[in-house]
């Protein structure tokens, strides 16, 4: 990068490579050189112009503080002193001040608009099926030979058979996972926050039913489902709210592009 290149140009490089390329703006392969040379050249081009047409407001000084701390690890690992840190922080601060006045100018959806959204998008607002999960979880100290692991758990499994009520009390002596100082609850569980396999098991179980032992990575699993809360629209208010701050949202964003569109036909000074 250019040393002749103020500190938030070098920034706003940085950043752009590491979004887009995961590297150093020297380390893109040479044929997307030139399509990373015209974002950035784009990028700073508009918050060059922004900064010179539009003063910051009253909430520069928030918004700095907000970049320092967000942006700190980041300045700090490629070598940005500590008032260099602060001058791009100011000058982020200006950008995103003016940004966010501009977003407020956007036109917000009128009640027909939202309705007939949330009316063509009714499924995002429902909550999917749960189920209520305990857990039991054996790690293996040897990933090649499971055998005393894959005992103990039959073991577990032959006393929970047994006796159903005793799932906690074998999670809190047996298990290794987080879960079992409360004996083995996860709780309410919706479908994808576990492991794939744990989760395909546990939305395959009915209530009150004992999974088969699941390996995976990280040992041998036991699931006990206790009880299935059925999938639930969300109270239609709520879901209204929802859509018009989701549309509201689209519009400043639209809004902004197309101002940004236009910003780059001021002229260099008032």
């Amino acid at each position: 990068m250019s040393t002749d290149q103020l500190p938030w140009q070098r920034f706003a490089a940085l950043q752009l490579a590491q979004r887009h390329w995961q590297c150093l703006p020297e380390d893109i392969p040479v044929a997307e050189q030139s399509t990373f040379q015209a974002q950035l050249t784009r990028q700073m081009a508009l918050e060059l112009a922004i900064c010179r047409h539009y003063p910051a407001d009253n909430t520069v000084s928030q918004l700095a503080a907000l970049v320092r701390k967000e942006q700190a690890g980041f300045m700090d690992t490629h070598g940005f002193t500590r008032g260099e840190q602060q001058d791009i922080a100011v000058h982020q601060a200006h950008v995103t001040s003016v940004m966010n006045r501009v977003a407020r100018k956007a036109p917000p959806p009128d009640d027909q608009e939202v309705t007939a959204w949330y009316q063509a998008n009714a499924a995002r607002f429902c909550r999917p099926a749960q189920r209520k999960a305990r857990h039991i979880l054996l790690t293996c100290d040897n990933d090649e030979d499971r055998a005393p692991e894959r005992a103990q758990i039959a073991a577990i499994v032959l006393a929970v058979t047994e006796s159903p009520g005793c799932f906690a009390d074998q999670a809190l002596r047996f298990s290794h996972c987080p879960s079992a100082m409360e004996g083995g609850l996860l709780g309410w569980i919706s479908p994808g926050l576990l492991y794939p396999e744990l989760d395909s098991c546990l939305f395959s179980l009915e209530k009150g039913q004992l999974s088969a032992v699941v390996e995976t990575v990280l040992g041998l699993h036991l699931l006990l489902c206790e009880d299935i809360r059925p999938a639930e629209a969300l109270d239609e208010a709520v879901a209204l709210e929802k859509s018009r701050a989701w549309l509201t949202e689209q519009a400043r964003k639209r809004y902004q592009q197309q101002w940004l569109s236009s910003l780059l036909t001021l002229p260099a000074t008032h």
